[in-house]
């Protein structure tokens, strides 16, 4: 029987050696006593959450620590999951899932809106661990680091960098930040191949005028200008699905308006990058006429990224 419960003090010795196998795991040199110098300062902070995991016997089995933080993005509260460790001798005993899931537990608790966490890419078991708990592996974004106390003098090149002029987002935060831009918008491809597909989560709609949607649109689109998004014709759209707003391109804001006004009467949606002109530069099929059409079924383009 597993039992996870918050660390307090008196769990500052057993804990100092959990941390201090943890970094060993990560190949850095044991040292006990920056450990427990470690936690104490954690602790008398309280800028971190500290879970423990014991046994029947009450001797701490393995712990995981979460340090807060927010999204400026997302106007939320996002914290990293950034440790997790459990003995050798008490793996494959559910205790890694019990401090998982009582981390989530926490972290619900507080009403935060994701958790982050990052691993070692040769770290499998952790992997699996977090994969069948329902978190995602983000293969979307690269994470940097550097290294500040080591990085010694600026290069001396004597051209200085324009893309560096403004220092890349610590990794965690770039994460999020792209994460959300996700959230917000989706490409042509994408839509392409739900439509294709036939996903019945997602409308698309034509933000632009009725003449311009039949003089060609995304198959499978429904007109609905912006202009006309009235409270009551927004009403009858069904507020389970997933809205895809575009419009003629990225020099048309009509597909913005359009998103906001969805979003403001309560619907869900994404703005379609590129619109009516990144859809034709894919080479997806346009629709004539008032008839929305179909891409169910249809051979995909295949996608150049």
């Amino acid at each position: 029987m597993v039992n996870v419960r918050s660390a307090v003090l008196n769990d500052l010795e057993p804990l100092s050696a959990l941390l201090d196998g943890y970094r060993q795991f990560y190949k850095q040199p044991s040292d006990i006593q920056a450990a427990h110098d470690f936690l104490d300062q954690r602790m008398g902070l309280g800028d971190s959450f500290i879970l423990v995991s014991e046994n029947s016997e009450g001797m701490l089995t393995g712990f995981v620590q979460l340090y807060p933080g927010v999204s400026t993005v997302g106007l939320n509260a996002r914290w990293t999951l950034n440790d997790l460790f459990v003995l050798p001798e008490c793996r494959d005993k559910g205790t890694g899932r019990a401090l998982m899931e009582a981390a989530t537990q926490l972290a619900h608790d507080h009403g935060v809106a994701r958790l982050i966490l990052m691993t070692q890419v040769e770290n499998e078991r952790a992997q699996h661990l977090y994969e069948s708990l329902g978190w995602q592996r983000n293969t979307a974004f690269y994470g940097y680091l550097l290294d500040i106390l080591n990085k010694g003098q600026t290069m001396t090149n004597e051209h200085q960098s324009a893309v560096l002029a403004f220092p890349p987002a610590e990794p965690t935060a770039m994460a999020i930040a792209m994460y959300d831009k996700l959230c917000y918008h989706t490409d042509a491809w994408d839509v392409a191949q739900d439509l294709t597909n036939g996903i019945a989560d997602i409308v698309v709609i034509d933000t632009r005028s009725f003449e311009h949607y039949c003089a060609g649109h995304i198959p499978g689109a429904i007109s609905l200008p912006h202009k006309e998004m009235t409270p009551e014709r927004l009403a009858e759209l069904d507020t389970t699905l997933i809205y895809i707003a575009y419009c003629d391109g990225i020099g048309c804001n009509g597909s913005t308006k359009g998103a906001w006004k969805l979003a403001s009467a309560g619907l869900k949606v994404k703005e379609l990058l590129g619109g009516l002109d990144f859809w034709r530069r894919d080479q997806h099929p346009i629709q004539t006429g008032e008839q929305m059409g179909s891409l169910e079924s249809a051979e995909t383009v295949a996608c150049g990224c």
